[in-house]
């Protein structure tokens, strides 16, 4: 019986043990051999005390069935932490059990600081709200995250989790953390009397600590400085008061972090400092200033939320963080692709150059040279990482690189044609940025889906081109509404899965001229685009598993679609094959009328 009640200890023991950071091991100094029973005990206790002094409190020795508190040695110059069955202070005790049997030795842990150390509570009262009373539950916890020395004082985390019952119901909970920093100064002392905890009777001080005018705080406190209980009572009103006990349930180790990364990258022309390493709950200070004509704006999180205008701006570390220093333009540079760039900041030796397409997330180039071309149109990130005076400089600035001539080739009556357009990357991105891609679909109103189709400078540059070809060529009204059907269709035809990532994606006219690509919607509404800008009447014709376009033309017979609204002929315009004319329906079977549904394209003017 006595070698199980020893095993189940060690089981205990060492899950209690199993957070622990990680110390030296100090050496045992004494021999093997366990010490003689004394005469008036089964057992006998050794404590190793490794230059502490024990407490009067603790017994010399126990007999078989005792259930005995263990209380705290003392040492001038460093903490107790707790007693443990082995040197190495991988097997906690904290009372001596009625199952345990045997002479044991003792061994003292100490502590420089209480860095790492953390305390549970758990917590029990009631909370009285008008005429309703609360039961109230939960844990708190708290934890020494860092000892300021010449402050004398610790950086403290603590979470407080808690449910307040009416009966057997939850009404409600709540969950806070917080971080503060917390004097070590004793407090009011009210004499010594008994705690009562899982680990026996505790001896105990009570430490009376006013916080505000409504709330006092008491703190029980045994083994040298744990609370083994405390209370609070708030008493926020007449009829709302908060009467709350905190009994001791675990102290634990927890690794500690020595201090954390605040890094700033400044955007162009902004000088920022305070990038550096903090011990948590320093103050950390940032600065920023601006020159060549720009403007500092303010802080951001690399998720772009704003966190202060104020300079400088000063906060707690925390956590290791990346803050932007951020000017008032964006783009904060513009041109053409193909140019070379010398992306370096003046004075500073570049270290690193990273690039990021803001469209993609994709990293498109990282090296330590700082010259790059950007060949591809887009918008783009770039980071550089140097050094400026012997401080590490981090610096990020905008790029938004406009196309060169998009040129388009294409054939109608056995002769080739070409038109050449500049887009501009932030018209682009406008209509990018227009609708999400769950708005990018055939929705649930007429207006949704007609939006698609829009007659901009870009639409009425390529319609004024091919007008001035028609008349120039002298074509007919069918023959012009041929020549623009023959445009779109040799737009290359891609699939939205593999080009968009999406099942479905409809496109903005001037998306489908850049990507210079597109499925059979987005082809459509291109042609609709430009159809109706020089004057003609056209409709989007929506049908199984595809989109066509609908043009009043001068059709003497061909395939179309009567509307009861004027009563026009609108005639089928299949914009996903080469040679299908005006008229032309490429699947009669599936594509009529008891399949289709027609949206009529209001006329969006006359060039």
């Amino acid at each position: 019986m006595a070698a199980k009640g020893t095993i189940l200890i060690l089981v205990m023991v060492a899950v209690l043990a199993s957070s622990a950071a990680v110390y030296m091991i100090q050496q045992d100094p004494l021999d093997d051999d366990d010490p003689p029973a004394l005469s008036d005990h089964d057992y006998t206790i050794l404590y190793v005390l490794y230059g502490g002094t024990n407490s009067d409190l603790n017994p010399e020795g126990y007999d078989a069935g005792d259930s005995l508190p263990l209380h705290a040695a003392e040492k001038n110059d460093q903490h107790f932490y707790a007693w443990y069955l082995d040197p190495g202070f991988k097997n906690i005790c904290h009372m001596i059990y009625p199952d345990m049997s045997g002479n044991i030795r003792l061994y003292a842990r100490w502590l420089n600081n209480l860095e790492g150390v953390g305390l549970t509570f758990v917590c029990s009262g009631e909370q009285t709200e008008s005429s309703m009373t609360y039961e109230a539950s939960g844990t708190e916890t708290f934890r020494y995250l860092y000892y300021d020395e010449e402050d004398n004082s610790y950086y403290m985390y603590a979470s407080s989790a808690r449910e307040y019952k009416l009966g057997d119901t939850v009404v409600y909970s709540s969950f806070r953390e917080r971080t503060y920093w917390l004097p070590w100064t004793p407090g009011e002392y009210g004499g010594e009397f008994p705690v009562d905890t899982q680990f026996g009777e505790k001896i105990c001080v009570k430490e009376t600590i006013h916080i505000d005018e409504n709330t006092v705080h008491v703190e029980y406190i045994g083994d040298g400085w744990i609370p083994y209980l405390m209370t609070t009572c708030t008493t926020v009103s007449p009829t709302m008061i908060s009467d709350l006990t905190f009994t001791f349930s675990e102290k634990f180790m927890f690794d500690i972090v020595d201090g954390y990364e605040v890094k700033v990258y400044a955007d162009a022309d902004i000088t920022a400092s305070g990038s550096g390493s903090y011990h948590p709950g320093e103050t950390v200070t940032l600065t920023a200033s601006a020159s060549g004509g720009r403007t500092f704006e303010g802080w951001y999180d690399d998720e772009g939320n704003c966190l202060s205008h104020d300079n400088p701006y000063s906060f707690e570390a925390t956590a290791d963080v990346t803050i932007y220093a951020m000017n008032t333009d964006d783009p904060d540079m513009t041109f053409n692709a193909g140019t070379p760039y010398m992306l370096t900041t003046s004075g500073t030796s570049v270290l690193s150059l990273t690039i990021f397409d803001i469209d993609t997330g994709n990293k498109v180039h990282g090296s330590s040279l700082s010259e790059y071309t950007f060949n591809t149109p887009g918008k783009y990130v770039i980071y550089i990482t140097g050094t400026y005076l012997g401080d590490d400089v981090f610096n990020f600035y905008t790029i938004a690189v406009n196309s060169t001539t998009h040129v388009f080739k294409w054939e109608f009556s056995g002769k080739t044609y070409s038109f050449g357009m500049n887009i501009d990357n932030d018209d682009l991105q406008y209509y990018r940025e227009l609708y999400t891609p769950g708005q990018r679909t055939q929705g649930g109103s007429e207006d949704h889906n007609l939006s698609f189709i829009v007659v901009d400078e870009y639409i009425i540059e390529l319609a004024t081109f091919l007008r001035n070809k028609a008349l120039i060529e002298g074509m007919t009204n069918l023959q012009t509404a041929n020549f623009i059907l023959a445009f779109t269709q040799y737009i290359e035809y891609q699939i939205d899965d593999e080009y968009m990532g999406y099942s479905e994606y409809w496109k903005f006219p001037l998306e489908t001229l850049f990507d210079a690509g597109g499925d059979c919607e987005d082809t459509t509404i291109l042609f609709c685009a430009i159809a109706s800008a020089m004057g003609y009447k056209t409709a989007l014709f929506l049908l199984p598993d595809h989109m066509a376009g609908g043009v009043v033309a001068d059709v003497g017979s061909g395939y179309g679609f009567m509307t009861e609204e004027g009563g026009d002929a609108y005639y089928f315009s299949e914009t996903t094959g080469i040679g299908w004319q005006v008229g032309m329906n490429p699947n009669e079977s599936e594509y009529n009328e008891s399949t289709v549904v027609i949206y009529l394209v209001p006329v969006k003017g006359t060039i």
